[in-house]
């Protein structure tokens, strides 16, 4: 497998498409699917806290939505990972109880919990925060890494993957499509 370094920053599906900016907490909900009008939804974009100042190095946080678009959220040649994938990178570092700790780079993360990080595979996870499905965040600066992957869960849900600084576990976990994480990509 080749992964993508860094988290996902484009505004741009890889056929030039615009993915739609939502800045405003009261107008990200509505990104997402009501009702019983089944699995779909406007693909959506954001930066952490409304700030691009997190562009770089952190990237946009993006919905589900803009995942499982036809049009690719990811460069030509590239995709978002299934769950399936990241596991395969999580089984080459060790196993899900350990791998956590050789996809986080030291200087990033916290320094009290430096021995949980050691990017021995060359992910560079970063902590890039969260948005949740009713657009409030969580988790900026050195506390966690959420990516989302590409396989869904249920008729609202989808899974995603979390890093976190006070341990070495690479976790999976089920949220609401309308939540906000970051992308990496891999190689086709």
């Amino acid at each position: 497998q080749y992964w993508m370094q860094e988290n996902l920053r484009t505004a741009h599906f890889s056929d030039g498409s615009v993915i739609q900016e939502m800045e405003f907490n009261m107008d990200w909900p509505y990104t997402g699917n009501r009702g019983n009008r089944g699995a779909t939804g406007m693909a959506a974009w954001c930066y952490f806290e409304r700030s691009s100042g997190y562009n770089y190095p952190y990237g946009k946080l993006y919905n589900w939505y803009a995942i499982a678009d036809p049009h690719n959220v990811c460069p030509a040649g590239w995709h978002v990972p299934s769950d399936e994938d990241f596991q395969i990178l999580s089984d080459d570092l060790g196993g899900d109880s350990i791998s956590g700790t050789h996809m986080k780079p030291i200087k990033i993360w916290k320094e009290y919990h430096a021995e949980y990080a050691d990017n021995a595979s060359g992910f560079n996870a970063l902590p890039a925060g969260i948005r949740y499905r009713g657009g409030s965040y969580d988790r900026a600066g050195a506390d966690g890494a959420d990516f989302w992957t590409s396989s869904s869960y249920g008729r609202h849900s989808a899974v995603c993957r979390s890093l976190y600084y006070g341990g070495s576990n690479f976790g999976h976990s089920y949220l609401d499509r309308r939540s906000g994480l970051s992308v990496r990509c891999v190689k086709n």
